[in-house]
């Protein structure tokens, strides 16, 4: 969120001075690995500090790993990983039980493997995130593949003109496609708080 993504939805609620956008980040974390960075942990304390309308959650492209529970490892593709992973979105979620929470899913990604990854990671969020009425998934893995799922490093703006959306290393964003997916958070976020339109 300190990046384009958090850049371009600052500008997008531009038009509303009431609204306040804060920006929490920390580099190369998701919910995989808590003993690195407790994300749920740090859900609560913002939930507590903070009461939002509003929250968007951009976890989830880091969490192709194995997940650490205490000293207990939990291996990609278990049945013990999937369970544990989907109850840490869940808990994510049920902190904010008064805001509107948008999720935007994991991307696809230049690496086939990666990316693959990123496909499964995008499934399980959105499983646990369409069971809450007052959560939202934006499925960024679709915005940024083709029809058959394969990674794409263009992105078509509301002109209809298709510009570069990804910096060289295929993971990371540049600023329209940022501007894109802010678009899809305002079509949420805007009448969850109750705004009028500009």
């Amino acid at each position: 969120m300190r990046g384009v993504i958090g850049m371009a939805l600052e500008d997008a609620f531009e038009p509303w001075p009431t609204v306040e956008v804060l920006k929490i980040a920390e580099s190369a974390t998701g919910l995989a690995r808590p003993d690195y960075f407790d994300w749920v942990k740090k859900a609560k304390e913002l939930s507590r500090k903070y009461q939002p309308d509003v929250v968007v959650c951009n976890l989830g492209p880091n969490d192709g790993q194995s997940l650490r529970e205490g000293k207990d490892w939990h291996y990609w593709g278990t049945d013990s990983w999937r369970e544990l992973y989907l109850e840490r979105v869940a808990q994510v979620i049920e902190t904010f039980p008064d805001a509107h929470f948008i999720w935007l899913g994991p991307p696809a990604m230049l690496k086939e493997n990666t990316s693959m990854r990123q496909a499964l990671l995008s499934l399980f969020i959105r499983s646990v995130v369409r069971s809450y009425p007052n959560a939202t998934f934006v499925d960024l893995f679709a915005m940024t593949s083709d029809s058959r799922g394969n990674y794409v490093n263009t992105i078509t703006t509301p002109s209809g003109k298709k510009v570069k959306a990804r910096s060289g290393d295929g993971i990371h964003f540049k600023f329209p496609a940022a501007r894109a997916f802010a678009r899809r958070v305002l079509a949420e976020a805007i009448p969850a708080m109750g705004l009028d339109l500009p």
